[in-house]
């Protein structure tokens, strides 16, 4: 396990540091531009979706040009541009019919119903959501000790191999989220 972070990943996707991350489709898209070898695959079990909002602050100094750029993104031409250059789609399905038929071909983006059935939106949890914080905590905790133990390890002080402290962080890691997707769960 290199890192988690999610500003990152994919430069070192494009650049071959890493092998295999877990990632925003749009960002492996990107980053298969700079490394064609690059493939990205959902999981047969299913994988979670998101949306990006634009939204406008409600102290924002000029709405007026605000809700203008909102309505220029989602004209259906201007979303189809957008959806090819960034890689996610946007919330009109007019625009649909405006992308490339081999933008269309990309069934990591555009899923199909026995697919969508298994994947789960990301939601806001209200207050469960510091049990994902709690989690989140302890996975960058058992990072940063595995880090140093591997660091330590390095350097002969102690005679363990450095794979043992990387195959506990993920056991750790394991254990922390099924954890929380239990109580997560329950407080359903």
């Amino acid at each position: 396990i290199a890192k988690f972070e999610s500003d990152q990943y994919d430069g070192g996707l494009a650049s071959s540091e890493f092998f295999l991350s877990q990632a925003y489709a749009g960002d492996a898209f990107q980053a298969q531009e700079d490394n064609e070898a690059i493939d990205f695959l959902v999981p047969q079990e299913g994988t979670s979706i998101a949306c990006d909002d634009l939204v406008i602050s409600a102290n924002a100094p000029n709405p007026e040009l605000a809700y203008a750029f909102i309505n220029f993104m989602t004209e259906p031409a201007n979303a189809a541009v957008n959806m090819e250059y960034i890689y996610y789609l946007a919330p009109n399905k007019t625009a649909y019919d405006l992308v490339s038929p081999e933008f269309k071909e990309i069934d990591a983006l555009f899923l199909d119903d026995a697919t969508m059935a298994k994947c789960e939106m990301i939601d806001d949890l209200g207050p469960a959501n510091a049990l994902y914080n709690k989690a989140w905590d302890e996975i960058r905790a058992t990072q940063l000790t595995a880090g140093l133990l591997r660091e330590v390890t390095s350097k002969r002080l102690f005679l363990v191999e450095p794979d043992l402290y990387e195959l506990h962080a993920a056991l750790v890691i394991m254990t922390a989220l099924h954890e929380v997707r239990g109580l997560v769960d329950e407080a359903r």
